[in-house]
């Protein structure tokens, strides 16, 4: 509420995740991280529109230049350093801005989350971990923090690519609001756990 007492309009983004895998190393070896890359261009080759591949930092160097090499954008983003990712990802979720499927890993790992101020860090516990909640969450915080996305929430025309496109255009081809889709859920929704806003409770994260 304004000053008046009456309600602020604010524009805000909607994002989809449409896919989350969590993948394991073979006992006593270590992820193939080329097979990973192998991996994403195969899914862009189906058709799926990769525009960027993020990285946490850890042995990304060689990851980055393949993908720039090849025509996609690539960059670092940390969800560790500081509590900005993870705090939007709440806000939105607690919003009903992200839309994301039953995918028990993720959920669970949500669950175990844990926000220390004094650190100012949302980490797992001494017995989970946050592999899957840490991809889901950059993808997120990379989409909201955008160039694209900063052009579409404040300008009525946007730059997509090399195209000028109209925003209004753009809208009518967007998906269904999340939370007017029956086929699709927010974390409100979820009523297989006792109590989701154990989830998103201040005292956790």
């Amino acid at each position: 509420l304004d000053d008046d007492q009456r309600p602020i309009r604010t524009t805000a983004p909607i994002v989809y995740i449409d896919f989350m895998v969590r993948i394991r190393p073979p006992d006593g070896s270590e992820i193939d991280l080329g097979k990973i890359r192998e991996f994403i261009f195969y899914l862009s080759e189906t058709g799926l529109p990769i525009q960027k591949v993020t990285y946490d930092g850890f042995q990304s160097a060689e990851s980055k230049q393949v993908f720039i090499k090849n025509g996609v954008e690539s960059e670092v983003i940390s969800v560790d350093r500081k509590p900005d990712p993870y705090l939007a990802l709440k806000s939105a979720i607690m919003e009903g801005r992200v839309s994301f499927y039953r995918y028990k890993p993720f959920i669970e790992e949500l669950n175990s989350l844990q926000y220390d101020r004094i650190k100012r860090k949302v980490d797992h516990t001494a017995t989970s971990s946050k592999d899957v909640s840490d991809a889901v969450c950059g993808s997120f915080w990379s989409c909201i923090t955008s160039e694209y996305a900063q052009m579409y929430l404040s300008d009525p025309t946007f730059v997509m690519g090399a195209r000028k496109i109209d925003k209004e255009s753009y809208d009518n081809k967007l998906p269904a609001d999340p939370r007017s889709n029956p086929r699709s859920w927010v974390a409100s929704d979820y009523k297989d756990l006792d109590d989701i806003t154990a989830i998103l409770d201040n005292n956790k994260w």
